[in-house]
């Protein structure tokens, strides 16, 4: 008996051929922001679990700020298998200034940027221009992509039913020797 490869096959070599994934973050950090003479010019912290933002502050002389002043969000990149790479966040303050934390694990990099009355002031650790020595953790769990499961489900599926469908009909004379 001859089975002929047909769409199941080839969605589960589809499926099989194109791992996708995706991430959820969590960690934390408790920090403070230093300048060039090591003055402490904010401090802060911040706690993320499954990629969303439970815990946000940041205490500067312009005010503080918390997670609902950023909206819960925050720009994290991982790579694959279990390296985080980065955590952005960005928000605004009442009078309209914006602010920018950027933190990078893979290099250590520190930045911030900010308006104060419509001047920007900024800098880098990398630059030597701020600091942000504190207490970081953070990790990511890799998760399959929910439609490259989908597609492999419904492959194999499709596999089985044209495997079952092959064996339960009876030889027709086309078949036969």
């Amino acid at each position: 008996m001859k089975v002929t490869p047909g769409p199941a096959i080839v969605a589960v070599f589809l499926g099989a051929a194109a791992p996708v994934h995706a991430a959820t973050i969590s960690g934390f950090a408790v920090f403070d922001v230093l300048d060039t003479e090591s003055n402490v010019i904010a401090t802060g912290s911040w706690l993320l679990e499954r990629s969303r933002v439970l815990n946000f502050e940041l205490t500067t002389a312009e005010g503080t700020w918390d997670e609902i002043d950023i909206g819960r969000r925050c720009e994290c990149q991982a790579f694959f298998p279990d390296f985080l790479d980065s955590v952005n966040f960005h928000f605004g303050d009442a009078s309209g200034d914006s602010w920018h934390l950027f933190f990078s694990f893979r290099d250590g990099n520190f930045g911030i940027l900010y308006d104060v009355d419509g001047v920007s002031f900024g800098g880098t650790s990398e630059n030597g221009e701020f600091f942000a020595p504190g207490e970081y953790d953070g990790v990511f769990v890799d998760v399959p992509e929910p439609g490259t499961l989908a597609l492999l489900t419904l492959g194999l599926l499709g596999l089985a039913r044209v495997r079952l469908g092959a064996e339960a009909r009876p030889p027709s004379a086309f078949h036969a020797a």
